[in-house]
């Protein structure tokens, strides 16, 4: 025996430490598991995020590719649209003179057929036409009659 085991309490100090040192090992060790635990979710959720991120940027060299894809689509249909509004104009224009021609035309002939009836009215007027000038007539009134 020594003289510690003769002090009074020293056994019972003793005891306290050893509770206390045990008490701090267990809470260390409790600790150090919930970090461990929480290491492992970190790592866990970081490789995660990591894989989301590489789907993203995957995701994201898809869309700019769509978007450019889809803006060439629609420069090239904003192009064929000015392009067909132009021709459009272009045929209302036409048409437009077309139909002022056919009624200069119609007005022309108008005329010209007024003049004809007055022509036959007067009996002078049907002499004997030469040759060239009968069948010209005559090819002038058959193209008229069959457009």
């Amino acid at each position: 025996m020594s003289l510690l085991d003769k002090i009074p309490g020293v056994a019972q100090l003793r005891l306290l430490g050893i509770g206390a040192g045990a008490v701090g090992i267990l809470s260390f060790a409790i600790w150090a598991g919930l970090r461990w635990h929480e290491l492992q979710v970190l790592r866990r959720d970081n490789a995660i995020l990591v894989q989301n991120n590489k789907t993203l940027q995957v995701n994201t060299d898809i869309l700019r590719k769509d978007y450019l894809t889809c803006n060439d689509a629609n420069m090239k249909n904003t192009e064929t649209i000015d392009s067909l509004i132009k021709e459009r104009d272009d045929a209302q224009k036409a048409i437009e003179s077309l139909s002022n021609a056919q009624k200069s035309n119609t007005a022309t002939i108008s005329t010209l057929q007024s003049k004809l009836s007055e022509l036959k009215k007067n009996a002078a007027n049907n002499g004997p036409l030469a040759p060239v000038l009968r069948e010209t007539i005559r090819g002038i009134q058959n193209t008229g009659a069959n457009p």
